[in-house]
């Protein structure tokens, strides 16, 4: 692992070496763990240190390829087989703990690397290096030092998408009142843990994934013009437009009804749009008076060479 992120210009060697702060920056700390996707890389999250080395911002993620096989029930007979450093951006924070739904929606507890610094901060991921971790709405992190979590299973037996059980070691609390933190105490006993059900959570990934076509002009069409029709450009993300366009935007000229559906290849999330209407603009100030009335009704005529036949007085008048 040292090997890996020395190669990965991570500097793992100097962050693991004796004498430097395991919980800082630029310290080594495993605190994560959990298969990927393939359900044979497991993925090893880092709380530190952060990287790169130059800007210290990003958590990463070590992935072993195959684990089962190098693993081999116990008796691994050679090194194990890294793949590509997965980075995140969990805004200064390192990776605390990962687990997976039974939904395969992936769970990260976000935590400073720093001993007992910052606000913990919770978010759900699809499992795939190209898809960015979307942060929870929450209110625990500012309350709890969240170190695990654990599934809200529901009687189904599947895993609560609006539930997460959250465990905090509270190692530096007083809790005795004697200013000796519980992680000091030689007695085991005396240690305590706090555990917590918090209910209300969005973790369905599929959340916001959302067509929602926007449009760069208007809808409404004069002779020559057009509007570009666009929904949100997302990773590993097909688009199908009604008139078979696949981009994620389209230039109309003329009139029609328009919508697309999305699919999101590595998390499965689909959408599909409501219709929006192009239609052609027929001008209505003639005369540009910015009035519309009988007047500009038979100008147009006019322009037209046509005349009013049958009209009521109140418009040939």
């Amino acid at each position: 692992l040292l090997a890996w992120g020395d190669a990965n210009g991570y500097n793992f060697t100097a962050s693991a070496a004796p004498g430097v702060n395991s919980k800082g920056l630029a310290g080594f700390s495993l605190e994560g763990m959990v298969f990927g996707p393939d359900n044979t890389t497991l993925y090893l999250g880092l709380r530190a240190p952060l990287v790169p080395t130059s800007y210290r911002h990003n958590a990463v993620i070590a992935p072993i390829l195959n684990f089962e096989n190098w693993f081999n029930n116990g008796n691994p007979s050679a090194p194990p087989s890294f793949g590509s450093p997965i980075e995140m951006d969990l805004d200064y924070r390192g990776i605390r703990e990962m687990i997976r739904l039974s939904n395969g929606t992936y769970i990260i507890v976000a935590g400073s690397p720093i001993e007992d610094g910052g606000v913990n901060n919770i978010y759900k991921w699809s499992g795939y290096p190209s898809d960015v971790p979307i942060p929870i709405v929450n209110s625990c992190g500012g309350v709890l030092n969240i170190e695990g979590i654990l599934p809200v299973l529901q009687p189904n037996g599947q895993s609560s998408l609006n539930a997460l059980q959250f465990i905090s070691d509270g190692g530096a609390v007083v809790l005795y009142g004697d200013n000796f933190a519980a992680k000091d105490f030689g007695d085991l006993s005396l240690r305590k843990f706090r555990t917590d059900i918090a209910v209300g959570l969005d973790l369905d990934i599929c959340s916001g994934f959302n067509a929602v076509i926007s449009n760069l002009g208007d809808t409404s069409l004069c002779y020559g013009d057009s509007v570009v029709l666009s929904v949100p450009i997302l990773n590993n993300t097909s688009y199908n437009w009604s008139n078979s366009f696949t981009t994620s935007s389209i230039i109309v000229r003329s009139p029609g009804n328009f919508s697309c559906q999305m699919a999101s290849s590595t998390s499965g999330c689909t959408a599909a749009s409501r219709t929006i209407h192009v239609v052609k603009r027929m001008p209505t100030d003639i005369d540009s008076n910015n009035i519309t009335n009988n007047a500009d009704f038979l100008l147009l005529l006019g322009r037209y060479n046509q005349t009013c036949t049958s009209c009521s007085e109140d418009i040939t008048g």
